[in-house]
């Protein structure tokens, strides 16, 4: 299970275990707001060059984990859930691999669009010396790859955005297909309601960490088809007016892709989503779920999956 904080369960108690970083995050985040300018994220002092490195991915994480709440707030401002291209505008054979190329596509248009939104001086950023920061430490301490021409923060941020294409329409077919075999109504209000109140499995999903993630996503998602595999253990909690899907993602995410890495399973795990934390109310990956859903119902995706 991920926490708040982003650490998993799994290595409670482990030695040189990292602590959570939502103090930090609602810290610095703080600062910002006061106008008080950047402070180095504190690191234990250590010449272990080890040490060393996951000082630096945890001062990554704190402060992409503070840029994700504005950059997903632009995202959204900049791209309301009715302009993303519907499903009456070209044949769709397969809805949940059509979602999925719909929404990657989506977030790409909205960086490549915006390649300077936040740092380029024509408005007030709070976080310009975050990403600046972030472009100094980041390729020495993350998997993500830089590109040519493109901020690596901003490419950080995109990764983030993109981890939540595959799921959501993962999610989004098991509450369609669960729904109809418990004889639910399948109007897209209905499902979607359902898709809101199942943020946490959606949110979940999209939040373990490093290669953690693309291995679970082949153990659970059905490349072709961007659905669950059959033989996984989603449900639906058919409460009334509680409707939500369940998926036991720590009993899923098995630790063997951890085990893999050349560092400590503690090094990929202890941190998790940047993009869970809470400063003010709900996580930026909580609001880009709603955003999605809202996307799935007004795309006619969820209209078109139920069929």
């Amino acid at each position: 299970m991920i926490t708040e904080g982003g650490r998993s369960r799994r290595h409670e108690g482990e030695r040189g275990h990292e602590q959570p970083i939502a103090p930090h995050v609602r810290e610095l985040h703080e600062r910002l707001v006061q106008g008080a300018g950047l402070t180095p994220v504190p690191r234990p002092p250590s010449s272990d060059e080890l040490a060393e490195a996951r000082g630096a991915r945890r001062e990554l994480y704190v402060l992409a984990a503070v840029c994700a709440g504005p950059v997903v707030e632009d995202f959204i401002a900049a791209t309301p859930a009715s302009e993303v291209p519907g499903v009456e505008d070209q044949p769709v054979a397969a809805p949940s691999a059509w979602f999925n190329d719909v929404l990657l596509q989506t977030f790409e248009t909205f960086f490549i669009g915006h390649p300077n939104q936040w740092r380029d001086g024509s408005r007030t950023s709070s976080i310009e010396p975050l990403l600046t920061r972030i472009d100094e430490i980041g390729p020495r301490s993350s998997a993500v790859l830089d590109a040519p021409g493109f901020h690596y923060a901003e490419r950080l941020l995109l990764s983030g955005m993109r981890s939540m294409a595959p799921v959501a329409p993962a999610v989004l077919a098991a509450i369609i297909d669960l729904a109809a075999q418990a004889g639910l109504s399948s109007t897209p209000e209905n499902l979607a309601g359902i898709a809101q109140r199942s943020a946490r499995v959606a949110t979940g999903l999209a939040a373990v960490g490093l290669d953690a993630s693309r291995e679970l996503q082949r153990q659970l998602i059905d490349p072709a088809t961007l659905e669950f595999r059959t033989a996984n253990r989603v449900r639906l909690d058919t409460t009334p007016r509680r409707e939500r899907l369940e998926l036991d993602i720590e009993h899923a995410a098995q630790p063997a892709a951890a085990r893999r890495w050349p560092l400590p399973p503690a090094y990929g795990y202890a941190i998790g989503c940047p993009a869970l934390v809470r400063v003010a109310g709900p996580s930026p990956l909580e609001r880009l779920w709603a955003w999605t859903v809202d996307a799935a119902r007004q795309t006619g995706y969820l209209a078109t999956r139920a069929r």
